[in-house]
């Protein structure tokens, strides 16, 4: 078991990000010409093309590259922008599959100033670059009239509740996963079907809670409880059932 998160997910997390981004942008290439004061990038377009080739850079950095040229760097069109993240991904990758422990603690000139890092921080940096200049660019595209949408796998009702306060996302616009809890009490000729489908004693009154997660799935038995029909109190758990 690891101590902490590696660094394989944020990676795959970043090129997912890279690719709903393209995507956007397919259905909205108008929007990247959007005037952009960011990061002095002067249009969404330059901005994208900054987040994406510092990953790039990142990546030469790691294996021992020299930093790319950016003005060379071609991304006139859409598929020569997102090559250049595609390609600081790859490189990316290919480090990880074949770093050291003493690989991550060698400190690395930047190649600007007097900056340097360890292949450890810069890697880090790559990443959370990017997540905030994607946050950024999320802020002006909803300022200029498109909706942006909170897509996470975190429970929906917690992300609504602070999504507008924190992001300045409506609670609409926020896509999670979330539960339903249904509580039956079943008697007589019900309550026998129910013991006999979950291979538990037969009892007068039964409770089940049933969960079911996301859109497609099925309301799900969890459980049952013995009930004491003289106080309606349930006294024990009788099965464990999971689905």
């Amino acid at each position: 078991m690891h101590a902490g998160i590696e660094f394989a997910p944020l990676i795959a997390y970043t090129e997912q990000e890279n690719t709903g981004w393209k995507k956007f942008f397919e259905q909205h290439p108008n929007a990247l010409d959007l005037p952009c004061d960011v990061a002095g990038a002067g249009t969404v377009r330059e901005l994208t093309f900054h987040t994406l080739a510092v990953h790039l850079m990142f990546g030469n950095l790691l294996l021992g590259l020299p930093r790319p040229d950016f003005k060379t760097l071609p991304h006139a069109t859409l598929e020569e922008l997102f090559a250049v993240g595609d390609e600081g991904i790859a490189k990316t990758r290919k480090f990880l599959a074949s770093a050291s422990e003493a690989d991550w603690d060698v400190v690395v000139p930047l190649g600007f100033r007097d900056l340097q890092a360890s292949k450890r921080k810069m890697l880090m940096q790559s990443i959370l670059h990017g997540v905030h200049h994607r946050a950024q660019l999320a802020t002006l595209l909803r300022q200029n009239g498109f909706k942006t949408y909170i897509v996470t796998g975190s429970g929906i009702d917690f992300i609504r509740a602070c999504a507008e306060d924190i992001y300045d996302i409506p609670r609409e616009q926020v896509i999670g996963s979330s539960q339903k809890l249904r509580f039956e009490v079943n008697e007589g000729r019900g309550a026998e079907e129910i013991h006999k489908a979950m291979h538990c004693p037969r009892r007068t009154v039964v409770l089940i809670c049933k969960v079911a997660t996301g859109p497609d799935r099925m309301m799900q038995p969890r459980g049952c409880l013995k009930c004491d029909t003289a106080n309606g109190k349930f006294l024990q758990h009788k099965c464990n059932v999971t689905g």
